[in-house]
């Protein structure tokens, strides 16, 4: 009877080990999954700021480039009409 007493306990007391080892790697990994989403919430909003300034300098790009189509069509017409207008003697 002692024996499987004893026994019963031993059972009982490896049994609370497995469980505290379970119970801490459940903890580990709530720990790194807050750290996770602390990470991910960090990154998004990195990722916004980063989008914004990267459409303000396609916005900035596009701007500058319809600036410099116009000046050259205005170069062009210039040319044009200077080549197509009479000349004096």
């Amino acid at each position: 009877m002692e024996e499987l007493i004893s026994d019963l306990i031993r059972h009982v007391a490896k049994t609370h080990v497995k469980t505290s080892k379970n119970e801490y790697e459940l903890v580990q990994i709530n720990l790194m999954l807050t750290q996770l989403k602390t990470q991910n919430k960090y990154l998004y909003e990195h990722n916004e700021k980063l989008m914004q300034r990267i459409s303000a300098l396609e916005q900035s790009i596009k701007y500058s480039d319809d600036e410099k189509t116009s000046v050259k069509l205005d170069c062009s017409i210039s040319s044009f009409s200077s080549l197509t207008s009479p000349k004096q003697i």
